[in-house]
């Protein structure tokens, strides 16, 4: 059995696929079902943040302008107690 990741980030905005149809997809495998994915985009959209939720993402991270804030948040993310 291979190694399951324990999170997902996705970007929004990838180049072929975007982020909303990779999520769908994302969230049809079972193999994937309870591993959190997290949006990662620079949108400050609520109606985009809303609809990534109903999608069945786990976190919204709008992408800050610092690396240390950058650091700060992924550091909040990884701690979270997803189960």
């Amino acid at each position: 059995m291979p190694v399951l990741p324990d999170f997902i980030f996705l970007d929004l905005n990838m180049p072929k696929v975007n982020g909303r149809d990779c999520l769908a997809s994302i969230k049809k495998n079972e193999r994937f079902t309870n591993i959190p994915v997290i949006i990662y985009s620079t949108s400050s959209e609520k109606s985009e943040m809303n609809l990534t939720v109903e999608m069945g993402a786990a976190f919204f991270l709008q992408k800050p302008n610092r690396f240390d804030d950058l650091k700060r948040a992924l550091a909040n993310i990884i701690s979270r107690n997803w189960v």
